[in-house]
């Protein structure tokens, strides 16, 4: 079942996506939180990808199609584990980037909900495929002494099969693109786009280490943070009988990694430990400075103090104004005193 904290967070998005006819901007994105002490992460996929085609005005396209607009989602909580669903999506973590298996890495809950929108008017037709899915994972974390080491080599992750899943009475690939875009043009034949595999994260797999790294002490939290420039996954230009025509399917991926403690990685291994021998370092070298600060101050009171041993008063005397002394016949004056 589908936590209470988890649909609040969809809502806004189904939302956004419904009710606002523009372009999703940075819409694929990854977000994961980890909980090194328990060894679990809670991955927010959301695979947001949209194909832009356009036509003459006056073309066939412009008259079928201009003022169209429909949309539809589905959700399912609770993927269950013996179907080929979870099965290929278990398998696509466990194998990682550059094929670094980790068979600790074990799935223990997905919910998916998937977003279709198409809208066109009289020169474009735009159609926007969302799938998000939640995902808890386990297995990420060990424990090194007093140190907590976590595998990040999934964070990469790609699925090149089909994922169906029932929605709406019918079966539904919420991972190859294609399929449903040409059946709401409505004319497959004019338009060959082959079928496109969109969860595909193998843009991020540069190690972690060499991603954007912020400690929060206040939150006590980690986070690494990548993002990629607009991407297109696909692209095709014709012309037919003088009139041209453009398709291109676009993503814009970005990635987020929240660590629960303060986290330091090398290459995809994260090693987490407690933030306090960074601070003991920092107040160390505050101390020794307060120390040094002290110590030549009392150098500088002291030497003054030697030095204004010369002018030391007389018993009987009290200074009022005081005047630096000149010599008179090898004498001091004391001009700067009054007798009490």
């Amino acid at each position: 079942m589908m936590h209470k904290h988890e649909l609040l967070i969809m809502v806004p998005i189904i939302l956004g996506m419904m009710l606002c006819p523009a372009l999703p901007a940075g819409a694929a994105n990854v977000t994961a939180f980890a909980y090194p002490e328990k060894n679990v992460a809670e991955i927010y996929v959301n695979d947001t990808v949209y194909a832009i085609f356009h036509y003459p005005s006056n073309s066939f396209f412009s008259k079928i199609l201009n003022g169209t607009s429909l949309s539809y989602s589905a959700s399912i909580s609770n993927v269950p584990h013996n179907t080929e669903f979870f099965h290929d999506l278990q398998e696509a973590f466990v194998q990682g980037e550059n094929n670094a298996v980790n068979y600790n890495i074990s799935i223990i809950n997905i919910s998916v909900i998937t977003i279709r929108k198409f809208f066109a008017n009289e020169t474009s037709a735009i159609y926007v495929k969302s799938s998000v899915m939640i995902i808890w994972l386990s297995g990420i974390f060990k424990k090194n002494g007093t140190e907590i080491v976590g595998n990040f080599s999934w964070k990469s992750f790609k699925i090149n099969k089909h994922l169906y899943l029932m929605e709406n009475g019918k079966m539904e690939d919420i991972n190859f693109f294609g399929e449903g875009f040409m059946g709401m043009l409505g004319m497959p034949e004019f338009l060959q786009v082959p079928e496109i595999s969109t969860l595909n994260f193998s843009a991020f797999n540069q190690p972690l280490s060499q991603w954007s790294r912020v400690y929060n002490s206040n939150s006590n939290m980690t986070v690494f943070t990548k993002s990629m420039p607009s991407l297109t996954i696909y692209s095709e230009n014709l012309t037919v009988n003088g009139n041209s025509y453009s398709l291109k399917i676009i993503s814009d991926p970005a990635y987020t990694i929240d660590i629960q403690g303060y986290a330091i990685a090398v290459g995809d291994e994260v090693y987490v430990t407690s933030p306090a021998s960074q601070f003991s370092s920092y107040a160390l070298a505050f101390v020794a400075g307060i120390f040094f600060i002290v110590i030549a101050g009392v150098g500088i009171y002291l030497t003054r103090r030697k030095g204004n041993t010369y002018f030391k008063p007389r018993a009987g005397f009290e200074p009022a104004t005081f005047a630096l002394p000149r010599r008179r016949s090898n004498q001091l004056s004391y001009r700067g005193f009054k007798k009490c």
